[in-house]
């Protein structure tokens, strides 16, 4: 038994030798397969070409570049990362330019944004804008006016030999109506009533009608680039609503004239307007001679009534006005303005000339001059101070004259003062502000 146990001692012992032998050359080969292991480091960077493939994939980068038209939508946020390809977008829109003027094309568009900013600040962009916008409003420049006036010398009771006070209201109507910014056509009614006993109505106390204005025109029709000078034309049609044009047998009144105005900019807020306005009027009558004769002292508003010296009528008339008016701080305003009027009468026949017709006496050897006057002068003055506290509302204080170029003593008068001359305060009302501030309501 014991050999037994030693033969198989001996035999495991054996095998187990074996085993230990043949398990370290086993062993011993991972460690010489570490070095093989290595090999496939050195095939990544075999591997670079893989990467190099990458840049060969432009072609796909290349694609979305056909996609900016989707870009141009909202999703253009998708490609920030090629902003340099948006700008190259934008030019091809507009000038398809290069690179280089994509900035100089991008750059117009902060301009066209300028005028409503402009607008809000001020400047030319802005008034561009309101003169765009003018048009829009058809009635701007309808006036209704209220007037107070009285005779400047009635203040002295010693200055005529009989004291005659005069002192009127009146109210003007004048509306206008525009067709763009060009053309336009206006109106003009008053109505007075004289406070004060008057001499040249029926009845005492009465309102008076006074005639009917109606204007065609052209707003700078023509402009003289050299000087600057604004040509304005109109047509003005006068019918026969007063009493005075009636007993005139008058019955319609066809004036062409012109306005010359040239606009000086003197500082920021203030400007100057030199105006010249000659008319000549076709005064169409059904007799040569007049119904009754004019008042010597006056009693109207626009003096029309008094051109009139004598019984023979004026078939054409030539009217010569200066002006001059000056505006400051955008609220206030001087103007001065002179006419020279002319009226050339009808000639007399059938009947020798009178003292009407400035001969002395009606007798033929009494005749000194070979024929009566033929023609008639006139002069108008006027002088106003004018302030606008608000927009629907302008104030003018001033004095006016219009009056013959002789007296009755034959002498001269004087053309700014003399016994014709009216101081005058108005109150105008425009009608464009006044419907905007009901329109605010």
């Amino acid at each position: 038994m014991r050999i037994f146990l030693l033969c198989l001692g001996w035999a495991l012992a054996l095998a187990g030798g074996a085993v230990a032998a043949a398990q370290p050359p086993e062993t011993q080969e991972p460690p010489e397969a570490a070095p093989e292991p290595e090999a496939p480091p050195e095939t990544p960077p075999e591997m670079p070409p893989p990467p190099e493939t990458p840049p060969e994939m432009p072609p796909p980068p290349e694609t979305p570049p056909e996609a900016p038209p989707p870009p141009e939508t909202p999703p253009a946020p998708e490609t920030p990362p090629e902003p340099p390809e948006a700008p190259a977008a934008s030019p091809s829109d507009t000038e398809q330019a290069t690179d280089e003027t994509a900035a100089a094309v991008d750059a117009p568009g902060p301009p066209a944004a300028r005028p409503t900013v402009g607008r809000l600040a001020g400047g030319v962009g802005s008034e561009a804008l309101e003169a765009e916008e003018e048009p829009e409003v058809p009635w701007r420049g309808s006036v209704v006016e209220y007037r107070n006036a009285f005779g400047i010398r009635n203040l002295d009771p010693y200055a005529d030999l009989t004291h005659n006070p005069y002192y009127v209201m009146a109210l003007s109507f004048r509306p206008r109506w525009w067709f763009d910014e060009m053309l336009s056509v206006s109106a003009r009614l008053d109505v007075a009533h004289e406070l004060t006993e008057p001499d040249d109505t029926t009845f005492s106390y009465e309102t008076v009608l006074q005639d009917l204005y109606l204007s065609v025109g052209a707003k700078q029709l023509v402009t003289i680039p050299e000087v600057e000078i604004h040509v304005s034309p109109d047509l003005r049609l006068t019918l026969p609503t007063s009493k005075v044009s009636r007993f005139r047998t008058l019955v319609m009144s066809v004036g062409p004239g012109v306005a010359f105005t040239r606009q000086i900019e003197i500082g920021e807020d203030s400007e100057l307007t030199l105006g010249y306005r000659p008319r000549f009027t076709f005064n169409f009558y059904g007799d040569t001679t007049s119904q009754r004769e004019t008042p010597l002292i006056p009693g109207c508003i626009s003096c029309e009534s008094h051109f009139n010296t004598g019984v023979r009528n004026a078939p054409f008339r030539l009217w010569n006005g200066f002006d001059a008016t000056y505006t400051f701080l955008e609220r206030f305003g001087v103007a001065v303005s002179y006419a020279h009027v002319t009226d050339w009468l009808y000639e007399i026949t059938g009947a020798p000339p009178g003292p009407e017709d400035g001969v002395p006496d009606g007798g033929a050897a009494s005749v000194t001059q070979e024929d009566p006057p033929g023609v008639r002068f006139y002069s108008a003055f006027s002088f106003e101070i004018s302030a606008t506290p608000f927009d629907m509302l302008e104030i003018g204080i001033g004095w006016e004259t219009l009056s013959p170029q002789l007296s009755d003593g034959s002498t001269y008068y004087n053309p700014i003062y003399n016994r014709y001359s009216q101081a005058y305060l108005d109150l105008r009302l425009q009608v464009e502000a006044l419907v905007e501030e009901m329109q605010d309501l």
